[in-house]
C-alpha cells in the first residue's frame, strides 16, 4: 500500500513539474513576443502590463501553490 501511494505522489509530482515548465516556457515565450515591453523600465511599469497577460498569472499562480506546499 505504502509503494502504491509513494507512486501516485510522484506521478503527481512529475505532471506538476511538467505544467510549472509549460507555464515557465509559456512565459519565456510571452516576453519574447512583447513588443510594448521596455528592459530600461521600471519593474512597476512592466509588471503593470505583464499582470493582465495570463502566461505571467499562470507562472505566479503555480509559485504560490508551491509555496503553500512547502512545510515550515
Amino acid at each position: 500500500m505504502f509503494e502504491e501511494l509513494l507512486g501516485r505522489a510522484k506521478e503527481r509530482a512529475a505532471k506538476e513539474e511538467k505544467r510549472a515548465k509549460r507555464a515557465r516556457d509559456d512565459f519565456a515565450a510571452m516576453l519574447r513576443g512583447a513588443k510594448d515591453l521596455d528592459p530600461d523600465a521600471p519593474w512597476e511599469d512592466a509588471k503593470a502590463a505583464l499582470a493582465r497577460e495570463p502566461e505571467y498569472k499562470a507562472v505566479r499562480a503555480r509559485r504560490s501553490r508551491q509555496h503553500r506546499r512547502m512545510p515550515l
